[in-house]
């Protein structure tokens, strides 16, 4: 099956690497954000205070940098991926050519 690299694709296993990075980089993003949002307005720690005996602030945050590196993780293993991708397809165009 082909991977799509144009137009809407629903499924994240169909994407191409380059629209798989683009979609973590907006998705992760957003999700990060409101995550910090939470967290400042108070909802995340609240809704933490249930769940442990630890300080709910301090755990909020820890989970806000906790999603922050599991997101350049990710960004950082799909960004290398779609180089090498770009890379491979520049050789393959360089040696059909000649």
């Amino acid at each position: 099956m082909p991977k799509i690299d144009q137009g809407f694709c629903l499924w994240y296993w169909r994407l191409s690497t380059r629209r798989k990075f683009i979609r973590e980089l907006w998705l992760g993003s957003l999700v990060n954000i409101a995550l910090i949002v939470a967290q400042l307005s108070g909802v995340l720690p609240d809704l933490l205070r249930n769940y442990s005996d630890l300080p709910s602030v301090a755990l909020g945050w820890w989970i806000c940098v906790f999603m922050v590196v599991c997101q350049a993780i990710i960004l950082s293993v799909l960004w290398i991926m779609w180089r090498h991708e770009h890379i491979r397809e520049q050789k393959d165009l360089s040696s059909k050519v000649f």
